[in-house]
């Protein structure tokens, strides 16, 4: 039951997600391109690092001590996006 059809459509509703948040992190680059008038070159693949983290079968959903459910997956997801975000925050040429 490790890799059946639950944790599959786990792992599909994590990538679909990763989708989503790809198309707003094209929309907030475009909005500070159209602003600021840079050209920002950063790119980010959430699927992609979706596909590698499923590939390293690390756990789409679990529940912690305190009875919550958690997403290490999604965690690294949002984790990743954040300092991308960060770094394109910080890149002197958008200031």
């Amino acid at each position: 039951m490790e890799n059946g059809w639950e944790t599959r459509e786990k792992s599909k509703l994590i990538n679909f997600i990763a989708q989503m948040m790809e198309l707003e992190f094209e929309r907030f680059r475009t909005i500070i391109q159209v602003i600021t008038g840079w050209v920002v070159n950063q790119d980010v693949d959430l699927s992609g690092l979706c596909k590698r983290l499923d590939e390293r079968m690390i756990s789409t959903f679990e529940v912690s001590q305190e009875g919550d459910m958690v997403s290490p997956m999604l965690d690294n997801v949002v984790s990743y996006l954040h300092g991308s975000i960060a770094t394109l925050l910080q890149d002197p040429t958008v200031k």
